[in-house]
């Protein structure tokens, strides 16, 4: 992603994140949800409970693996970063 792509996402993940807990939502409809980037940082950052919903199949797959490596990276972060196995 381009700075100005992160930027955007960050912005609007924040954006929804303050908005969803301002109306005490848990779950999170995220419609053309594209490549799924603010729907895991919602997920996995604020611990919403997110739907993403888009049209392309590429984009949802995509999206769906994606947030799979991030899961995994956020395990191994949470254990100290050191070095160790994961299996999918």
């Amino acid at each position: 992603m381009t700075l100005k792509k992160i930027h955007e996402v960050e912005a609007m993940s924040q954006l929804v994140a303050a908005l969803a807990r301002v109306s005490q939502a848990a779950h999170v409809v995220d419609v053309g949800g594209g490549k799924g980037y603010p729907t895991s940082i919602l997920a996995l950052h604020y611990g919403f409970r997110i739907l993403g919903v888009d049209s392309s199949q590429v984009n949802t797959h995509g999206a769906v693996k994606r947030t799979m490596k991030l899961e995994i990276c956020k395990v191994i972060l949470n254990h100290g970063g050191g070095t160790q196995e994961v299996s999918e």
